[in-house]
């Protein structure tokens, strides 16, 4: 399900982004990198399919993360939860716990992006879980300039015994 390809790196990190930045609100976040423009927060251009409105503790979910690119010329995600944890599908994502990026860059197909992974509930967990995405929608010339940032943040509610 994953629409992407192989190009040049996105970003100035051709590794992916640095584990930790997809909160905006946090000194280390992806815009302390990627300056040029004024970062899109609660971005109507990333998307998520796959999240139940009601999650289950333990249970799997195959996440896609969609990025509306426009005229980008390549693309990268970085997404955390608070709880639960991620897991790979293919080799364009990779996984830290819980986070998951793009470690290969993406050209957007029909002006957008996906990645697929593996999203797993905790055992334990809160009565609501966030997701944090960050994604890039770049010039693809391996430079913090010229790209346009994406955040938004997603919810889900657990379901308890008592639902």
């Amino acid at each position: 399900m994953l629409v992407a390809s192989v190009a040049s790196p996105a970003t100035a990190h051709p590794e992916g982004a640095p584990w930790g930045s997809a909160d905006p609100d946090t000194l280390n976040s992806c815009a302390s990198c990627h300056f040029d423009h004024e970062p899109v927060g609660r971005s109507q251009s990333l998307l998520v399919a796959g999240l139940p409105e009601y999650a289950e503790a333990g249970e799997e979910y195959e996440v896609t993360l969609r990025l509306d690119a426009g005229g980008a010329a390549g693309a990268g995600f970085l997404l955390s939860a608070s709880t639960g944890a991620f897991g790979a599908i293919n080799d364009f994502v990779e996984v830290n716990g819980s986070e998951a990026r793009s470690v290969k860059p993406s050209l957007p197909r029909n002006g957008f992006t996906e990645w697929s992974f593996i999203w797993r509930a905790g055992a334990q967990t809160p009565d609501i879980v966030t997701f944090r995405a960050a994604a890039i929608a770049s010039d693809n010339d391996q430079s913090p300039f010229g790209d346009e940032l994406h955040f938004r943040k997603f919810e889900v509610l657990m379901r308890t015994g008592e639902d």
